[in-house]
Formats: structure tokens, sequence, C-alpha cells
């Protein structure tokens, strides 16, 4: 039986530093957007990206739903809950990830990245995210629940990876390919279980999120 190792959400996980890139990848329901949700409230500002309509985080975390007010907010925290029209405009889109480089000083959570891309097909200021985001101390948290349909400088740019269970195969080879991990380990996850993944080393795991604090 594998050992499963319990950590304290905040102060024992790898956590990615203030300027790196991380993917967050894991079926519904597994912990991605609880483990997102723990890194980024540890930051002064922070922008979520969610055009699943599912993050709502209370009353420190004002949604809007379109651009124009969004830019305008004065919020330290923000969910930007793009209207269809607005998510499916490739303008609008990467508008919104332009103000994030441009705003500075920011950590970014993509709730799902296969929403906004398409293979290797994305907004062009997702990837100045990801590829120049240190210029502007910008930070950016990638998840998804399909990995094998993301563009690749998500996987390439990202310092740290953290793998919940998934279930399809083309997903679990995706991830032994970029990061090494088994794809039989990934599997045999349960809920709340994940590996850690540095770009530089070895898979760290399988661990537990500690959800005292964090529900």
């Amino acid at each position: 039986m594998t050992s499963v190792a319990p950590i304290d959400a905040v102060t024992e996980l790898p956590l990615p530093g203030p300027t790196d890139r991380a993917a967050i990848m894991g079926q519904t329901g597994t912990g991605k957007t609880t483990l997102g949700r723990v890194i980024i409230e540890t930051r002064p500002y922070a922008v979520v990206h969610d055009p699943k309509h599912r993050v709502d985080w209370g009353p420190r975390w004002p949604v809007y739903t379109s651009l124009s007010r969004l830019f305008k907010s004065e919020s330290p925290w923000l969910v930007y809950r793009p209207s269809w029209a607005e998510l499916h405009d490739p303008v609008a889109c990467d508008e919104f990830f332009e103000w994030t480089y441009v705003s500075e000083n920011r950590t970014l959570m993509v709730d799902e990245v296969r929403l906004i891309a398409n293979g290797d097909n994305y907004p062009p200021h997702y990837g100045v995210d990801l590829m120049q985001g240190r210029q502007s101390n910008v930070s950016v948290l990638s998840c998804t629940q399909r990995p094998s349909r993301v563009p690749q400088i998500m996987m390439s740019e990202s310092e740290h990876a953290y793998v919940f269970r998934l279930v399809l195969m083309r997903d679990r080879q995706r991830i032994e390919e970029e990061w090494g991990l088994d794809r039989e380990r990934i599997r045999r996850l349960q809920k709340h279980e994940f590996f850690y993944c540095p770009q530089d080393g070895e898979p760290v795991g399988p661990l537990i999120l500690n959800l005292r604090s964090n529900t």
C-alpha cells in the first residue's frame, strides 16, 4: 500500500515563488482549485480567471463579469468571470492577459486553461505572462483537468507542477512525458492526494492536502 504523507497546505507545501509559474492538473473535484486558492491567498495581489463560473470565495473576492468593471476595481483580490461574449472574443480574452502583465505585481490563476486555449493556439499575452512575467513580478498558476489539450508553453514555463488524479490515458501520458511521473501512480491517487513535481528534480509524493483551515 502506498504511504501518503499529510502536509500542512500553507507551511509545508513547496509553494511557487512570487514570480514563478505553476501547473495544477487533475480531475474536477480532486483539489486543484483548493490548492490554487491556498497559494494565491498568500499573495498581496491576485486575480482569478474563472471561465467555468465556479469560483465563489466570499466578499474578499469580488466578482466581475466584464473587463470594463474589472479594470476599474481597486480590490487587491479579484475574480474575473467572463461573459460568454468576452470569453469567446479573442481580442477581449487577450486584453485580460495583457492587463495582468501591464498592471504588474499580481498572481494570476487561470482556473481552466483549456477554455482559453486550444492546443498551442492561446491568447498571445497569456504567453507573455508565462514567458516574461518575471519582468512585471507576475506569477501564473495554470489549472486544467485536461493536460493533454493545453499549450506546451504552460508545461515548459512552469517551475512547479502539482498533479492530482487523472483517469484518461492521454492526460496521464502527457504528465509522464513532461514531468517523469509514472502514469499508473497518477491513476491511483485519491481525492486531495497529489504529487509535487519540480522542474529540475524528482516527483515528490503522494502528498495529501491538510484542509483544517482551507475548506
